[in-house]
């Protein structure tokens, strides 16, 4: 009897595993598997397509601001330059060669630096006489103003004649753009 009973068991586990419940079960556990398994390869590929896009449009947004910073800090030195070259041909214009005044035109360039902080100097840079027929006196009228470390001093400068950034501005006669030094 002990016999049977043990047949009867393993016979009713065995029938288990063949009946069509149990078999629909498994199918639907094997599909179940491959779909959400699928569905995370593709989540993941989706996410990691996202990142890629989000961290491309930060780097050109951080490059567009890059591009508007540095396009603001060329006009405004273009400004600054162009307002002291309106001031000088306005004295030239205007005033006698002896009436022409070098100090207001070096404060009036001091001031310019001082309010705007992207320019670390600015020059004002005559031939010859061409300012004031003062050079005998005065030196020619070759002015650099600079803040080197924070305070803005004025000094003449001699020997530029033969420096490309002095004789660029003679030769191109328009607004020209250096390489730093």
């Amino acid at each position: 009897m002990k016999k049977k009973i043990r047949n009867q068991s393993a016979d009713k586990k065995s029938n288990i595993f063949n009946s069509f419940a149990v078999r629909v079960g498994i199918f639907i556990s094997l599909v179940l598997l491959v779909v959400l398994g699928a569905k995370a390869i593709f989540d993941n590929n989706y996410e990691q397509e996202l990142a890629m896009q989000n961290a491309e449009t930060t780097k050109l947004e951080e490059g567009q601001k890059i591009a508007e910073k540095l396009e603001k800090s060329l006009s405004n030195a273009y400004q600054m330059g162009y307002d002291v070259k309106v001031l000088a041909e306005t004295m030239m214009d205007k005033l006698d060669q002896k009436d022409r005044n070098r100090k207001m035109l070096v404060s009036a360039a001091i001031k310019m630096l001082e309010s705007n902080s992207f320019a670390s100097g600015i020059g004002i840079y005559f031939p010859d006489n061409a300012f004031d027929e003062m050079d005998a006196t005065e030196g020619r009228f070759t002015v650099y103003i600079h803040r080197p470390d924070g305070q803005t001093e004025a000094f003449y400068e001699d020997g530029v004649d033969d420096k490309d950034w002095y004789t660029n501005a003679f030769t191109e006669k328009k607004t020209t753009l250096l390489d730093p030094y």
